[in-house]
């Protein structure tokens, strides 16, 4: 069976639920939009820290540097000029974003993150990132999450822990917990990992595997699985507003991605 669906809000991290109120399983459309979502809503938690730590290098030794040299960066790779500020404080920064595009398929990206930055021992910097209402790509945005970064520009590998959470313009909401890996080279992000996905009142259990995206706004590749109970669905990413999708009762369709080339 053929079925269409439409995703308004693809961004982030990071959303939405048809049938848990009723206590039964979501549609096959609500399945295939959550797998997608979720992805999404981890791909947007990893492109901020890249923003906020590619400005951090290997000269780098103390906390306070690795803040001051790390708000420079991000300001550097924002779009349009002067669409955000920086304020350091100490080992932290706090980013105000007013309509901001940025690397890795952040698209208007409004409000506040407060960052704070420690210096790992043996090399590397680690990134607490937290925002409430963060508005990004037409999701409302709850970012809560930990980076661990490493390696020498343009290549960086992040081990991302995330307890975020977003809302789309469909008002569905998703929270994630768990880890992942991100790594970047200056022109493409993948992600990897398995994380626990809350949407609405079910619990999912999501597999991330080589997911890419680069300078244009639509994932280049890779997949992502999410099962709870009996119910899963796997959503294959290849460069273009439109992904297909699998559910495990052996249906198949498409979701509409809010994205462009």
């Amino acid at each position: 069976m053929k079925t269409t669906l439409r995703n308004a809000a693809y961004a982030l991290v990071l959303s939405p639920l048809l049938l848990a109120s009723c206590g039964g399983v979501g549609s096959t459309s609500s399945d295939g939009e959550n797998a997608a979502d979720s992805a999404d809503t981890a791909n947007l938690t990893a492109s901020m820290s890249s923003l906020t730590t590619d400005g951090v290098d290997a000269s780098i030794t103390t906390s306070d540097g690795a803040a001051a040299s790390a708000s420079l960066k991000a300001m550097a790779l924002l779009q349009p000029t002067s669409c955000a500020t920086a304020k350091v404080t100490g080992s932290t920064v706090t980013y105000t974003f007013n309509s901001c595009t940025g690397p890795y398929g952040l698209v208007s990206v409004t409000g506040t993150v407060l960052a704070t930055y420690a210096m790992v021992s043996g090399g590397g910097v680690t990134v607490t990132m937290l925002g409430l209402n963060l508005k990004a790509n037409g999701n409302t945005l709850n970012l809560n999450a930990t980076a661990t970064v490493s390696g020498v520009l343009p290549s960086r590998t992040a081990t991302v822990s995330s307890m975020t959470s977003a809302t789309n313009e469909r008002g569905q909401t998703i929270a994630h917990s768990g880890n992942y890996t991100a790594a970047w080279d200056g022109m493409c992000m993948t992600l990897n990992g398995a994380f626990s996905t809350q949407i609405g009142l079910l619990g999912w259990s999501t597999t991330i595997t080589d997911y890419k995206r680069c300078l244009g706004m639509c994932p280049v590749s890779g997949s992502v699985v999410i099962t709870s109970g009996t119910s899963s669905a796997t959503v294959t990413f290849a460069g273009s507003s439109t992904v297909s999708f699998k559910d495990g009762k052996g249906n198949s369709g498409t979701v509409t991605l809010a994205c462009t080339k």
